[in-house]
Order: structure tokens, then sequence, then C-alpha cells
């Protein structure tokens, strides 16, 4: 647990300069318009990341509940090679890199 508790410590104390850039509030920001306006509106790219933080959850979902019903039948073969794991050999990583990439 306090290896956990320190990974999450890390990991925010690294994103903090990131977070408090993005939560700047700007006129030169990109997307233009008013403050009001750019904080109800998503853009062009809002929807592009949305969409892709959105697949990488399901892909991620998916292959672990794929891995999970081999591993409950008995762990047929070597490796998993049902479903996305047919594809790739770590489709729940793959899935992570799209929701925070």
């Amino acid at each position: 647990l306090i290896f956990w508790m320190a990974q999450a410590f890390w990991v925010f104390l690294i994103s903090w300069p990131l977070i408090a850039v993005q939560a700047l509030d700007t006129d030169a920001d990109f997307g233009g318009g008013s403050s009001e306006e750019r904080s109800t509106s998503l853009t062009f790219y809002d929807m592009i990341f949305l969409f892709g933080f959105a697949l990488g959850v399901v892909c991620e979902i998916l292959s672990d509940v794929q891995k999970s019903m081999w591993v409950a039948n008995g762990r047929k073969g070597t490796f998993c090679q049902v479903g996305l794991w047919k594809y790739s050999r770590h489709p729940n990583y793959f899935g992570e890199i799209l929701q925070w990439g």
C-alpha cells in the first residue's frame, strides 16, 4: 500500500506543473473567445481527445475482461490469444496509453 501511495504522489508531483499551466486563464488561449465561452464549449480538438480517452477506457476494460475470462476457462495455450489479445500482447497497456497520451 505504501508503494502505491508513493507512486500516486510521484505522478501527482510530476504532473502538477502541466496542470498548473493548463489551469491559467489567459487571453492567448488557442480556443479564442471570452473565458466564459472557452469554459463551456468543446473545440474540435477537445472532442478528438475525449474520443481517444473513451476509446482507451473501453480498450483497457475489454482486454481485462477478456483475459479474466481466459484465466477462468483454464488458461488454454501458452499466451492469451482471444479478442484484443490476438493483436497485441498488452492491449490493456495500449488502452492506458490512449487514455493518458
